[in-house]
């Protein structure tokens, strides 16, 4: 989210909506995997590490 004068005023929204998103995930789901059989797609891994797709399985609680 930047550092300094360029830091992201909707950094602390954005933090609070992904946690929310994960409680909501992992209450919801007993098992949650990455996929072995699909591979990762990788964003740039020289400048930031990341995953455009990160192809995941899961399980209802």
């Amino acid at each position: 989210f930047g550092k300094g004068i360029h830091f992201c005023l909707g950094a602390p929204l954005a933090r609070l909506e992904v946690r929310i998103a994960m409680e909501i995930l992992i209450e919801r789901y007993s098992d949650i995997r990455v996929r072995d059989d699909v591979p990762v797609n990788l964003w740039n891994p020289w400048a930031m590490i990341g995953a455009n797709r990160l192809p995941i399985e899961v399980r209802r609680a």
